[in-house]
């Protein structure tokens, strides 16, 4: 596996991801923020790879964990 700063090139990847985290985990009573390319300005993006089986890279991201209540 190999992480990385994101690039320029990486952005379309990262808003997907984004989206997709907050359509999954979104349970507030308001809408969550919109994403756009300005929620990683001035910000470290950090990107994980690795090689599938054909040799071509994947980025990936790790599924957020939920707080449990006891």
């Amino acid at each position: 596996m190999n992480v990385r700063e994101a690039t320029a090139a990486d952005e379309p990847t990262l808003l997907e991801f984004t989206r997709a985290i907050f359509d999954e985990n979104w349970d507030r009573p308001w809408r969550p923020p919109e994403v756009t390319p300005a929620m990683f300005e001035g910000k470290l993006v950090l990107l994980a790879e690795e090689e599938d089986e054909t040799g071509r890279l994947r980025v990936r991201r790790a599924r957020p964990r939920r707080a449990t209540r006891t």
